[in-house]
């Protein structure tokens, strides 16, 4: 089992969701994580604050999805070693829910990995793929054979998508991570849940202004780059989709803004789908992925 956790790369590399684990008190960390989150917290008193609202939305969203019927999970970004992870948070609920982890980090797939081997979770897989190349991590989650392409999935992009610069079209920096959305609703089944928590940029707001410039500095330096964005714009990432009417069981979030989108039989486009379509039409092999996936 240690070999399934062995990543020389990654050892040496601070990344985002274990620096995020350890504000959060996680144990699968290494000693670059551990000492960029000290770092952080230091010039930025509010990172824990971050990271806890954060977490709490996760549970809230796990919590309703389930509760809301749906059986088959998708956790892009989920992490390893965190407390309360999605697929514990399912269970509760309903033990025959299905979780599928997707990381893009080789060191924490293999973690989460081999912690669901050691406590024999069943119905549950980690898989290391990119989010942002949505036909090949679709594809990838399929070949776990949990997913059931007739009935809905949630599709949880929980504190990931503000890790992703938006600058796919000239005229919009939220073209990106709305191309990502779009692209991933029309490969969900009808019925299927979106959820999305992004980091807003009032997390630099008033007196936390210089320390959150700071903060982002800090984190550059390292290799990792998050884009806050304006919480008034982004309720527009569900725009392919039908808004569900939710509320979080916590205090309302300061720094993070929560969402999740119902898909309906037909419903991928939006105010923006058109644009986005021609986008996509023009990378190349985009159209052959698809049909492959969806073969």
């Amino acid at each position: 089992m240690d070999d399934l956790i062995r990543s020389p790369a990654s050892h040496y590399l601070a990344q985002v969701a274990r620096v995020y684990g350890h504000l959060l008190g996680g144990c699968t960390t290494q000693a670059v994580d551990r000492e960029l989150a000290d770092q952080l917290r230091a010039v930025y008193p509010a990172a824990e604050q971050v990271a806890r609202e954060l977490r709490t939305l996760h549970a809230d969203i796990v919590r309703y999805v389930v509760s809301d019927g749906i059986t088959q999970l998708v956790d892009i970004g989920g992490g390893a070693g965190l407390p309360g992870p999605t697929h514990e948070l399912a269970h509760k609920i309903n033990a025959n829910a299905r979780v599928i982890y997707v990381d893009n980090d080789l060191l924490t797939a293999q973690l989460m990995r081999a912690h669901l081997h050691r406590e024999q979770v069943p119905n549950c897989a980690s898989v290391t793929a990119d989010l942002q190349n949505v036909y090949t991590t679709w594809a990838t989650v399929q070949e776990t054979g949990l997913i059931d392409k007739t009935q809905p999935v949630a599709l949880l992009l929980l504190g990931v998508l503000h890790t992703i610069d938006g600058y796919d079209l000239p005229d919009d920096d939220d073209y990106g991570i709305y191309r990502i959305i779009w692209q991933y609703t029309k490969l969900l089944p009808a019925g299927s849940l979106l959820a999305v928590t992004h980091l807003t940029t009032d997390a630099g707001a008033g007196t936390l202004l210089r320390p959150a410039i700071r903060a982002n500095h800090l984190l550059s330096h390292a290799g990792i780059h998050l884009y806050p964005r304006d919480a008034a714009r982004l309720p527009r990432l569900l725009d392919p989709l039908t808004p569900v009417n939710w509320r979080t069981e916590g205090p309302p979030a300061a720094y993070v803004w929560a969402g999740i989108g119902r898909k309906h039989t037909g419903q991928a486009g939006g105010r923006h789908g058109d644009a986005i379509a021609r986008s996509c039409a023009r990378t190349r092999g985009l159209t052959a992925s698809y049909t492959a996936v969806n073969s």
